[in-house]
């Protein structure tokens, strides 16, 4: 049998995953950094977990044999994937309790424990937790018979076996509360994480029995959403209706501290309904991924990379109109090394110019406090025909996307969603303005979101140009996507997925 022609496409992004983890192992790589680093590889892995674990698991419950590209079995490529995600799980641990935490110890942050606290540390965290935590957090007694409860994807949780008759309950997380909490220390900064203050006090919520075990673990969720987009509903309503009924998908992998029993690992993999290859034991903090926040502790800057300003290019001095600067030239920006000034100016200018006739727009992702979408607002408020589409199937920003969309419909936007079938990855914008006797159009095409706040973090390029051929193209593209018009012969534009990959191979 002939080797197939193509990497696996999960195996693919596992390795682009190590990659990020690669630089948390990196010792040239500044202290902090290296934290974010394993942080984001931890939350990238539970998104993975979340849809394309989730993905293969759908296709395989409805009996899908289809052969992939690589050559593989939904089956062959979820045992596949399983395999390399075990020793990337092992990688991160090891990672952060034989490098990181002993470093950051060493410069000052200190995570401490139960066994590791002065007489003064522990009066301190025995307050916060009766001041605090304890009318916060709400124990719940299970009964398989009725039902385990419904608890909130990815946070960490509490389940205690009690002496009478090995019974359990679940103290669920509460997204209120930081799960890092400030310790008084005399040599730097200490910390401790909420569940080892809880469960140092735990006995306090079952003062009539006797706490066995207190273990925390954490589920994840499959976010396979389904939707039928040829449906004459809307599809805004559909994934409306889909984000509700996502929140109580089927688990898909179940974090447990390795400390676990034999016991109560067995009922919490039986009452989550999981085969035993979906139970991560884990020796260390469950969720690395929350250690994001404590990246970003105040006082540890020499741990981290000096932080960069984005620069405006000289050929764009702030005083003149983005569109006189443009007329005389195209601009590409490379972020986050170039400021991302400029883009947002082209919009904002755009909504109060009296020359502009029209302005269309792409949303794939965007901020919650980004420009983009109310100078969009104001644009159709004044008159302009201003027409947006929003991709509300881009992945876990779904629900802030329809609340984009609603707002841009009630100011008059003309809202759509693409082509039924596809998403539109396309990061584009088009103004069209009238300038004397003449109509011109100006266009941005980005490889990034339109999103201010990620383009300080992410490499992209973007390029604003006037010229015809580009701009006709550009016009034609939103007519296909606005329209379902048949797909025009593009001059300069490769457009996925029509003309993309004929044209690059």
């Amino acid at each position: 049998m002939a080797e197939p022609l193509f990497i696996d496409r999960e195996l693919s992004w596992l390795e682009f995953n190590q990659r990020v983890l690669d630089r948390a192992l990196d010792e040239n790589v500044p202290l902090m950094e290296r934290l974010k680093f394993l942080a984001i590889s931890a939350s990238n892995l539970d998104e993975f977990y979340r849809v394309r674990i989730g993905t293969l698991v759908s296709a395989i419950e409805r009996e899908l044999t289809r052969v992939s590209p690589s050559g593989m079995t939904p089956m062959e490529q979820l045992q596949a994937a399983r395999k390399r995600c075990e020793t990337m799980f092992a990688d991160q641990y090891r990672c952060f309790r034989e490098q990181l935490e002993p470093a950051l110890a060493e410069q000052g942050l200190h995570r401490l424990s139960p066994g590791n606290l002065t007489t003064v540390q522990a009066r301190y965290l025995k307050q916060v937790f009766e001041k605090e935590l304890f009318s916060v957090l709400t124990p719940t007694a299970i009964d398989l018979d009725v039902g385990f409860p419904h608890l909130p994807n990815e946070l960490v949780h509490l389940c205690v076996r009690l002496k009478r008759e090995s019974r359990y309950a679940i103290i669920p997380a509460a997204a209120t509360l930081s799960r890092f909490l400030s310790i008084p220390c005399e040599n730097g900064t200490g910390y401790a994480l909420l569940e080892d203050v809880v469960k140092t006090h735990v006995n306090q919520f079952f003062a009539s029995d006797e706490v066995e075990e207190c273990v925390p673990f954490r589920l994840i969720r499959n976010a396979e959403v389904e939707l039928q987009e040829f449906s004459p509903s809307g599809l805004a309503s559909q994934m409306a209706e889909a984000l509700q009924d996502r929140s109580a998908n089927e688990g898909i992998r179940l974090d447990v501290d390795a400390s676990a029993s034999e016991e109560t690992l067995e009922f919490l993999r039986t009452a989550h309904k999981l085969a035993a290859e979906q139970v991560q034991s884990l020796d260390g903090p469950l969720d690395l991924g929350a250690f994001m926040q404590l990246s970003g502790q105040a006082g540890f800057d020499k741990c981290r990379y000096e932080p960069w300003q984005p620069l405006l290019p000289p050929s764009v001095p702030s005083e003149d109109l983005i569109f006189d600067v443009l007329a005389e030239r195209d601009l590409l920006l490379h972020h986050p090394y170039d400021s991302y000034e400029p883009v947002v100016r082209m919009i904002e200018e755009a909504a109060e110019d009296p020359e502009v006739l029209a302005i269309k727009q792409t949303l794939y992702r965007t901020s919650g406090d980004s420009p983009i979408v109310p100078g969009l607002i104001r644009a159709a408020e004044r008159g302009v025909q201003t027409v947006c589409l929003v991709e509300v199937k881009a992945r876990f920003d779904e629900e802030r996307n329809i609340r984009w969309a609603r707002a841009l419909e009630r100011a008059g936007v003309h809202v759509v969603y693409g082509i039924p079938g596809l998403k539109t990855h396309a990061k584009l914008c088009l103004v069209v303005r009238r300038e004397g006797d003449r109509v011109r159009r100006y266009c941005h095409i980005g490889t990034g979101n339109y999103n201010p706040s990620t383009a300080k973090l992410y490499t992209d390029l973007g390029l604003f140009t006037c010229e015809e051929s580009i701009t006709q193209d550009v016009s034609n593209l939103f007519n296909h996507l606005t329209g379902f018009a048949r797909p025009p012969r593009y001059e300069r534009l490769l457009v996925a997925p029509m003309h993309l990959r004929d044209g690059l191979i």
